[in-house]
Protein backbone atom coordinates (compact mmCIF):
# COMPACT_ATOMS: atom_id res chain seq x y z
CA UNK A 1 0.00 0.00 0.00
CA UNK A 2 1.21 3.20 -0.90
CA UNK A 3 1.89 6.60 1.30
CA UNK A 4 -1.39 8.12 0.49
CA UNK A 5 -3.51 5.16 0.66
CA UNK A 6 -1.56 4.54 4.22
CA UNK A 7 -2.41 7.96 4.90
CA UNK A 8 -6.42 7.75 3.82
CA UNK A 9 -6.63 4.93 5.84
CA UNK A 10 -5.41 5.96 8.99
CA UNK A 11 -7.44 9.47 8.68
CA UNK A 12 -10.73 7.19 8.06
CA UNK A 13 -9.70 4.82 10.95
CA UNK A 14 -9.07 8.36 12.97
CA UNK A 15 -5.86 6.92 14.14
CA UNK A 16 -4.28 10.42 14.26
CA UNK A 17 -1.05 9.16 16.23
CA UNK A 18 -0.38 7.15 12.77
CA UNK A 19 -1.44 9.98 10.36
CA UNK A 20 1.16 12.37 12.41
CA UNK A 21 4.27 10.25 12.24
CA UNK A 22 3.62 9.36 8.37
CA UNK A 23 3.63 12.84 7.91
CA UNK A 24 6.28 14.11 10.27
CA UNK A 25 9.06 11.06 9.95
CA UNK A 26 7.97 9.28 6.62
CA UNK A 27 7.57 5.48 6.09
CA UNK A 28 9.91 3.54 3.22
CA UNK A 29 6.93 1.74 1.07
CA UNK A 30 6.80 -0.16 -2.12
CA UNK A 31 3.96 1.39 -4.41
CA UNK A 32 1.42 -1.38 -6.19
CA UNK A 33 -1.12 -0.67 -8.13
CA UNK A 34 -4.79 -2.58 -8.20
CA UNK A 35 -3.83 -5.70 -9.36
CA UNK A 36 -0.92 -6.07 -6.66
CA UNK A 37 1.67 -5.27 -9.36
CA UNK A 38 4.92 -2.69 -8.27
CA UNK A 39 6.04 -1.05 -11.03
CA UNK A 40 8.00 1.61 -8.96
CA UNK A 41 9.49 1.97 -5.38
CA UNK A 42 8.09 5.16 -2.58
CA UNK A 43 11.79 5.79 -1.57
CA UNK A 44 10.07 7.94 1.61
CA UNK A 45 6.78 10.14 2.11
CA UNK A 46 8.01 13.05 4.11
CA UNK A 47 5.87 15.80 5.87
CA UNK A 48 6.26 19.25 6.56
CA UNK A 49 4.33 21.70 8.51
CA UNK A 50 2.85 25.19 6.65
CA UNK A 51 1.58 28.17 8.67
CA UNK A 52 -2.23 28.09 8.96
CA UNK A 53 -4.93 29.73 10.40
CA UNK A 54 -5.74 27.42 13.64
CA UNK A 55 -9.47 27.35 14.30
CA UNK A 56 -10.69 25.56 17.83
CA UNK A 57 -13.86 24.19 16.77
CA UNK A 58 -12.46 22.43 13.52
CA UNK A 59 -9.51 21.38 15.83
CA UNK A 60 -10.48 17.59 14.73
CA UNK A 61 -10.55 19.10 10.96
CA UNK A 62 -7.36 18.32 8.90
CA UNK A 63 -5.91 19.20 5.67
CA UNK A 64 -3.29 17.69 4.08
CA UNK A 65 -1.57 19.11 0.81
CA UNK A 66 -0.01 15.28 -0.54
CA UNK A 67 3.07 16.32 -3.40
CA UNK A 68 4.25 12.94 -5.33
CA UNK A 69 7.43 13.20 -7.57
CA UNK A 70 9.37 10.41 -9.88
CA UNK A 71 12.54 10.19 -7.84
CA UNK A 72 15.50 10.04 -10.40
CA UNK A 73 17.51 7.00 -10.83
CA UNK A 74 20.53 6.30 -8.81
CA UNK A 75 21.31 6.88 -5.07
CA UNK A 76 19.64 9.65 -3.51
CA UNK A 77 21.74 11.17 -1.10
CA UNK A 78 19.35 14.35 0.25
CA UNK A 79 15.95 14.04 0.16
CA UNK A 80 15.33 17.57 0.79
CA UNK A 81 17.39 18.64 -1.07
CA UNK A 82 15.80 16.74 -3.77
CA UNK A 83 12.28 18.75 -3.09
CA UNK A 84 13.88 21.47 -2.84
CA UNK A 85 15.36 21.39 -6.49
CA UNK A 86 12.84 19.79 -8.17
CA UNK A 87 11.06 22.04 -10.98
CA UNK A 88 7.06 22.44 -10.26
CA UNK A 89 6.40 20.93 -13.71
CA UNK A 90 7.23 17.85 -12.03
CA UNK A 91 5.14 17.76 -8.87
CA UNK A 92 1.82 16.06 -8.60
CA UNK A 93 -0.14 17.56 -6.10
CA UNK A 94 -3.19 16.23 -4.52
CA UNK A 95 -5.62 17.38 -1.55
CA UNK A 96 -6.78 15.41 1.31
CA UNK A 97 -9.21 16.37 3.90
CA UNK A 98 -9.39 14.22 6.83
CA UNK A 99 -12.00 14.18 10.25
CA UNK A 100 -9.98 13.05 12.77
CA UNK A 101 -12.26 10.93 15.68
CA UNK A 102 -9.77 11.14 18.99
CA UNK A 103 -11.90 8.10 20.38
CA UNK A 104 -11.39 5.85 17.99
CA UNK A 105 -15.21 5.51 16.88
CA UNK A 106 -15.99 4.96 13.20
CA UNK A 107 -16.17 8.13 10.73
CA UNK A 108 -20.15 7.60 10.55
CA UNK A 109 -20.17 8.83 14.12
CA UNK A 110 -17.68 11.60 13.67
CA UNK A 111 -20.36 14.60 12.94
CA UNK A 112 -22.13 13.90 16.47
CA UNK A 113 -18.97 14.34 18.68
CA UNK A 114 -18.03 17.72 16.22
CA UNK A 115 -21.94 18.96 17.28
CA UNK A 116 -20.90 18.48 20.54
CA UNK A 117 -17.85 20.23 20.75
CA UNK A 118 -19.71 23.06 19.53
CA UNK A 119 -21.75 23.31 22.15
CA UNK A 120 -18.92 22.72 24.64
CA UNK A 121 -17.31 25.42 22.97
CA UNK A 122 -20.36 27.83 23.15
CA UNK A 123 -20.74 26.88 26.54
CA UNK A 124 -17.36 27.45 27.93
CA UNK A 125 -17.71 30.94 25.94
CA UNK A 126 -20.82 31.94 28.02
CA UNK A 127 -19.32 30.33 31.28
CA UNK A 128 -17.18 33.06 31.86
CA UNK A 129 -19.89 35.56 31.62
CA UNK A 130 -21.77 33.81 34.26
CA UNK A 131 -18.88 33.31 36.36
CA UNK A 132 -18.26 37.20 36.70
CA UNK A 133 -22.19 37.97 37.20
CA UNK A 134 -21.40 35.92 39.88
CA UNK A 135 -18.94 37.52 41.52
CA UNK A 136 -20.53 40.68 40.77
CA UNK A 137 -23.54 39.44 42.96
CA UNK A 138 -21.37 38.06 45.86
CA UNK A 139 -19.30 41.48 46.09
CA UNK A 140 -22.61 43.49 46.40
CA UNK A 141 -23.87 40.86 49.11
CA UNK A 142 -20.61 41.69 50.51
CA UNK A 143 -21.12 45.64 50.71
CA UNK A 144 -24.93 45.19 51.91
CA UNK A 145 -23.53 42.94 55.09
CA UNK A 146 -20.74 45.43 55.78
CA UNK A 147 -23.24 48.71 55.48
CA UNK A 148 -25.86 46.27 57.26
CA UNK A 149 -23.31 46.16 60.13
CA UNK A 150 -22.17 49.94 59.85
CA UNK A 151 -25.92 51.13 60.61
CA UNK A 152 -26.29 48.28 63.32
CA UNK A 153 -22.93 50.01 64.86
CA UNK A 154 -23.87 52.93 64.94
CA UNK A 155 -27.35 52.31 66.13
CA UNK A 156 -25.72 50.83 69.52
CA UNK A 157 -23.47 54.25 69.35
CA UNK A 158 -26.23 56.52 69.75
CA UNK A 159 -27.96 54.65 72.10
CA UNK A 160 -25.24 54.55 74.63
CA UNK A 161 -25.30 58.15 73.84
CA UNK A 162 -28.47 59.08 74.43
CA UNK A 163 -28.01 56.97 77.85
CA UNK A 164 -24.96 58.32 78.99
CA UNK A 165 -26.28 61.59 78.98
CA UNK A 166 -29.79 61.22 81.09
CA UNK A 167 -27.97 59.76 83.62
CA UNK A 168 -25.33 62.28 83.33
CA UNK A 169 -28.03 64.90 83.19
CA UNK A 170 -30.15 63.41 86.35
CA UNK A 171 -27.85 63.79 89.35
CA UNK A 172 -27.57 67.82 88.32
CA UNK A 173 -30.68 68.87 88.21
CA UNK A 174 -31.92 66.24 91.64
CA UNK A 175 -30.05 68.63 94.09
CA UNK A 176 -31.01 71.76 92.00
CA UNK A 177 -34.92 70.80 92.82
CA UNK A 178 -33.79 70.03 96.33
CA UNK A 179 -31.86 73.31 96.97
CA UNK A 180 -35.06 75.14 95.71
CA UNK A 181 -37.68 73.39 98.20
CA UNK A 182 -35.77 73.69 100.81
CA UNK A 183 -34.73 77.29 100.21
CA UNK A 184 -38.09 78.67 101.86
CA UNK A 185 -40.99 80.54 100.55
CA UNK A 186 -41.11 82.84 97.91
CA UNK A 187 -40.70 86.46 98.03
CA UNK A 188 -43.78 87.62 97.65
CA UNK A 189 -45.22 85.62 100.97
CA UNK A 190 -42.97 87.50 103.01
CA UNK A 191 -44.85 90.66 101.78
CA UNK A 192 -48.08 89.26 102.71
CA UNK A 193 -47.03 88.40 106.09
CA UNK A 194 -45.46 91.58 106.99
CA UNK A 195 -48.54 93.63 105.78
CA UNK A 196 -50.84 91.16 107.75
CA UNK A 197 -48.02 91.91 110.92
CA UNK A 198 -48.24 95.84 110.33
CA UNK A 199 -52.08 95.49 110.06
CA UNK A 200 -52.19 93.85 113.18
CA UNK A 201 -49.82 96.10 115.30
CA UNK A 202 -51.55 99.06 114.16
CA UNK A 203 -54.86 98.17 115.70
CA UNK A 204 -53.05 97.10 118.65
CA UNK A 205 -51.54 101.10 118.57
CA UNK A 206 -54.63 102.40 118.13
Amino acid sequence: MDPLRQLMSACEQGDVRSAEAMLDEGLPVDSTDDMGNSPLTVTAANGHDQAFDYDPTEKNKHKFMVQTMFAPDGKIDNQDQLWRDVSPDKLMDSKLKCVLDPTGNSVASSPAPIKEEKSTSSTDSSSPREEDKIQQYIEEIRQLKAEKKRLEENEVRLRKVAISDTVSQTPTTMPGNVESTSSGLPPYLYLIICLIIGVLIGKVIL
